[in-house]
C-alpha cells in the first residue's frame, strides 16, 4: 500500500512540476527577397507567305512576370539573315529596325505581381524585288531586365 501510494504522489508531482516548468525563445528570422524575372512565349513566330514590295505585320505576344521595375529588349541573335526589313513598334508607338541594331528597348513596366503582364508587340516585315525567293528564318531574342 506504501509502495502504491509513494508511485501516485510521485507521479502527481512529476504532472504539475511538468505543468509548471516551461521555457520560451524568441528568435529573429531574416530572409531577402530577390529581384526576379521571368518571361514566357512562343518558339515559333511566323509570318507566312508575302509577295514582293509587300508589307506584312503579325503581333506577338509574351508573358512577363517581375516582382520590380523592368525593361523589354528585343535583338536578333546569331548570324543574321533577314530578308527585307524587320521592324518591331515599341511601346511609344515607334516602329525601330531589329536587325541593324544590336538591342532595342520595347517596352518598360513596373511589377507585376503574381498574375505576370501580358505584352502584345507588333511586328512588320517589309519586303523588295532585292529579296531572294526562298524560306528564311533567323532568330530574335528577348530580354528581361531591372529599370534603371
Amino acid at each position: 500500500m506504501k509502495k502504491s501510494f509513494f508511485v501516485a504522489l510521485s507521479l502527481m508531482l512529476m504532472l504539475l512540476g511538468a505543468a509548471a516548468v516551461q521555457a520560451a525563445a524568441v528568435i529573429t528570422v531574416q530572409v531577402e527577397i530577390l529581384g526576379g524575372f521571368s518571361i514566357d512565349c512562343s518558339d515559333l513566330f511566323n509570318f507566312g507567305a508575302v509577295m514582293p514590295g509587300q508589307s506584312i505585320e503579325e503581333t506577338l505576344e509574351l508573358k512577363v512576370w517581375s516582382n520590380r521595375a523592368w525593361d523589354l529588349y528585343v535583338s536578333c541573335i546569331g548570324p543574321v539573315e533577314v530578308p527585307g526589313t524587320l521592324e518591331v513598334e515599341d511601346q511609344r508607338g515607334l516602329w525601330q529596325d531589329v536587325a541593324s541594331s544590336s538591342r532595342l528597348v520595347l517596352w518598360d513596366q513596373t511589377a507585376t505581381g503574381s498574375e505576370g503582364s501580358v505584352v502584345h508587340i507588333p511586328f512588320r516585315l517589309s519586303t523588295s524585288y532585292a529579296d531572294a525567293p526562298g524560306e528564311y528564318e533567323f532568330q530574335i531574342e528577348f530580354t528581361v531586365v531591372p529599370s534603371l
